[in-house]
């Protein structure tokens, strides 16, 4: 046995280890494009799968494009600062074929009124990392057109002043953005012109400048892409900071984690929006898509606001504009703690009659005096589920000052449901509730507080929410044997006063019970000092 054990022992050993290898090659101002390029070729072709050459150095009077075969399995990772010569005649500053990677990894690739990057006829992967970057100016260019994936991370930084920053021409690539940035001053960050792309954004910045231009665009045409998407998570910001839209999407679209998709402004076109979606959008987690005019949402299909998210119409655009177009009923879903919210136009608006609005959980806002200035239902079905809460300021009213907890010019929509002034973390608004469902939204307004008197040393009333029992004590237990708690009283949203039972004397404070009452908000006033509890 122990003859067999050696045995094998000497045969794992024996087994010859293969080691990647890692060539260097430096590009000079001396040598020509074309010197260059069959060199770079040269090397590759001596060179096994899973071996990589590095390219540094510098040349910044390119005249010509460089062309090379990078075959499966091998990397090259471009280190070099490589730059044309204004107003060179050539098209591409880089191009490759072959189904191998290329990674501009810290180097820089400058051009004018051409292509930076062109993979064609071929299935590459393309990587942009560390601090690489590449820029092109002029007419007619694009920063990377590829008919493979593409990957670009860290604190790379992509830019074109016309054109597109990253063209997919093949069906089913996959293009992920983890970091870095992609800044179109008068063009598109990313065009998808394949069928069945996906294109997952979970970091960085893309954002466009001009009109009519957008940082994120899918356009295959058609509505027959059930398995493409386009995913935006993490702390991703898509902004449209010109006259365009902030995406453009033909596929199934997420958003969530903590990421921004955001538009400025309308521009010409009378559809623009920080999301037009053709088919279905889901904005989730803390996720916030937000607009200043046209549209925070436009789309033909379904639209669910979940989480914690929220989609907001400031100025005066439409937080979700459901449009038709498809034949299949629309729906919107506003569940969990989301809010729908607009300043100066509807929240929820809509021209397609087989659509249906649920608010399960959460709020939808805007100004006005009644629901119908919040919603434009008009055929609309408004199906009041579970617990959501729709929610109005008259501010044409002309008051920006209230009295906290007062429910002066505000609409609520159940009548069960409760809503008044507030002040939280140092902001003023609107606290709402609706059986389980809470939440706040702020404001341009100043709420008053009704505690003017000095208050008791920490007060603290405990558990919130409660199931019936609250715990009421300070810090300083003599407040409550030196007679300076006068008296205790509950209140229940509308100011009337309510019946609370005492059922034990604490030391350093007391004991009450409200189980008796409705679940609701209440509030609980210990001399001038009131707190408001929630009661489940």
């Amino acid at each position: 046995m122990k003859k067999n054990l050696l045995t094998l022992f000497i045969l794992i050993v024996a087994l010859p280890t293969v080691w990647a290898t890692n060539i260097y090659y430096e590009i000079t101002q001396e040598k020509s494009v074309s010197q260059m390029q069959n060199e770079i070729n040269a090397i590759i072709e001596t060179i096994s799968s899973g071996d990589t050459i590095t390219i540094t150095g510098s040349k910044t009077d390119v005249n010509a494009g460089m062309f090379l075969h990078i075959p499966e399995g091998i990397r090259v990772i471009w280190s070099a600062n490589y730059q044309s010569i204004p107003q060179s005649p050539m098209f591409i500053l880089l191009a490759f074929i072959g189904d191998g990677t290329f990674e501009l990894a810290n180097g820089s690739l400058i051009t004018e009124n051409t292509t930076a990057i062109y993979a064609y006829n071929s299935n590459p992967l393309i990587v942009v990392s560390g601090t690489g970057k590449i820029h092109t100016s002029g007419n007619h260019s694009s920063a990377i057109r590829t008919s493979g994936n593409i990957e670009i991370k860290d604190n790379a930084q992509l830019s074109v002043t016309t054109g597109e920053i990253i063209t997919s021409d093949k069906d089913n690539v996959v293009i992920t953005i983890s970091g870095g940035s992609l800044t179109a001053t008068s063009g598109n960050a990313i065009v998808a012109y394949g069928r069945e792309p996906t294109i997952n954004i979970s970091g960085g910045y893309l954002s466009n400048d001009a009109d009519n231009t957008y940082p994120v665009i899918v356009t295959p045409g058609q509505n027959k892409l059930p398995f493409a998407s386009i995913n935006i998570s993490g702390n991703a910001i898509v902004e449209a900071k010109g006259m365009g839209c902030g995406i453009i999407s033909n596929v199934n679209l997420y958003i969530s984690g903590n990421a921004q998709v955001i538009s400025n402004n309308a521009g010409s076109d009378i559809f623009s929006a920080s999301v037009r979606a053709l088919k279905y959008v889901s904005v989730s987690e803390n996720a916030r898509v937000t607009a200043r005019e046209g549209y925070a949402i436009l789309c033909y299909g379904s639209v669910d606001v979940i989480d914690n998210a929220k989609v907001e119409a400031r100025e005066n655009a439409i937080a979700i504009f459901i449009r038709s177009g498809e034949s299949a009923p629309s729906t919107i879903n506003v569940t969990g703690k989301a809010q729908v919210t607009a300043e100066n136009n509807y929240a929820v608006a809509h021209n397609k009659h087989n659509s249906t609005l649920c608010i399960n959980n959460g709020a939808v806002f805007a100004h006005g005096k009644d629901i119908s200035d919040v919603i434009d239902y008009t055929s609309y079905y408004l199906e009041e589920t579970n617990s959501g809460v729709v929610l109005a300021w008259d501010k044409e009213a002309g008051n920006t000052n209230y009295e906290m907890f007062s429910t002066e010019d505000i609409y609520v929509f159940p009548e069960s449901a409760t809503a008044y002034w507030d002040k939280i973390d140092g902001k003023y608004g609107i606290s709402y509730a609706h059986r389980e469902n809470t939440g706040f939204i702020p404001l341009d307004v100043i709420v008053l507080s009704i505690n003017e008197n000095k208050p008791l040393s920490n007060l603290k009333v405990y558990p919130n929410p409660t199931i019936g029992v609250i715990y009421i004590s300070s810090e300083q237990a003599d407040e409550w044997t030196s007679g300076q708690v006068a008296e205790i009283e509950v209140y229940d949203i509308f100011g009337r006063k309510q019946k609370a039972e005492s059922r034990k004397q604490k030391a350093d404070g007391v004991v009450i019970d409200i189980s008796h009452l409705p679940s609701g908000i209440y509030f609980v006033r210990v001399n001038n000092e009131t707190v408001k509890v929630v009661k489940q």
